[in-house]
């Protein structure tokens, strides 16, 4: 029978005399030290070969829906330096009825924007108010102009424009 007490394992051995003998210390092949001291670097080592067998880098088809972060902070307004407008499509695909496009606009620095919209150089309409976002102008005809702009708080000072006209038959 074995004890364990402390770092010592204490053994009763019953001999073929039946002598009995108690507490004598006795090692064990895996004592706790011994186990301890194997099991950490085991531990190590598999926690390191999990985290490189995760590593998305060196797999390239297992990240083929994900954006790259060069793409991501494109994308991010913060990113961004200065203020731009677009439409998409643009020209608008030629149809029957009315055609779609999505003007998306940012002031670039999270400040109040506000775009405003002019058919054939008339007087402008408002068409959106806010520092960021896109809205779909789904009236566009073809044979006309429509000029978008974006201006800062106030409509004071432009800060972008985009013409979009529509593809004909």
């Amino acid at each position: 029978m074995r004890e364990s007490q402390g770092h010592l394992t204490h053994c009763t051995n019953f001999s073929s005399a039946s002598r009995l003998s108690i507490d004598k210390p006795c090692i064990l092949p895996y004592g706790d030290r011994t186990f301890m001291k194997a099991t950490i670097p085991i531990a190590t080592a598999v926690t390191c070969l999990f985290f490189a067998a995760c590593d998305s880098s060196k797999h390239p088809e297992s990240v083929a829906g994900t954006p790259k972060p060069e793409a991501a902070a494109a994308a991010s307004p913060i990113a961004q330096t200065g203020p731009t407008i677009k439409a998409t499509p643009n020209p608008v695909p030629a149809g029957t009825g009315m055609g779609t496009t999505t003007i998306s606009w940012t002031t670039g620095d999270g400040s109040e924007g506000q775009v405003y919209v002019s058919s054939d150089g008339q007087a402008e309409q408002l068409f959106a108010t806010t520092p960021q976002g896109s809205a779909d102008a789904a009236w566009v005809q073809a044979g006309k102009s429509y000029e978008f702009r974006l201006y800062g708080a106030g409509h004071q000072k432009l800060l972008g424009k985009v013409v979009v006209t529509r593809a004909e038959h």
